[in-house]
């Protein structure tokens, strides 16, 4: 298995900390810099690679799910802030970190299900 699934996780949760430093100011983020659930390099992955590897797994069309409304909650999120809205962006955020560890949860779970295939 060439897949490095921890790295994936990583890469993932480096964008809730990244937010957070946002939301208290200690860091600039953009709308563009988060992109769309294709642009980011888990949905690079998801959309080329993981579909190719795992498309037939409805983990991983869970998992596709899961991350596009992640990342509808992190423009939500930055789009609160800069409007001043605090209340709002904490909920958004709140979102955010639920489906994020959602989004690690289907990983673990795709990558559980290619570790057990790959032993038969």
């Amino acid at each position: 298995m060439d897949i490095d699934f921890n790295e994936i996780c990583h890469k993932h949760t480096q964008w809730r900390v990244r937010l957070n430093k946002f939301l208290s100011g200690q860091e600039n983020l953009t709308l563009e810099e988060a992109g769309t659930h294709r642009d980011c390099a888990l949905g690079k992955w998801i959309h080329s690679e993981g579909r190719t590897k795992f498309g037939d797994l409805r983990e991983m069309l869970d998992l596709a799910k899961i991350h596009r409304d992640m990342h509808e909650a992190v423009i939500a999120t930055i789009r609160a802030k800069q409007a001043g809205n605090r209340d709002a962006a904490n909920a958004s955020l709140a979102a955010v970190e639920a489906l994020s560890r959602k989004v690690v949860q289907q990983i673990h779970m795709i990558e559980l299900i290619v570790t057990k295939s790959a032993a038969r």
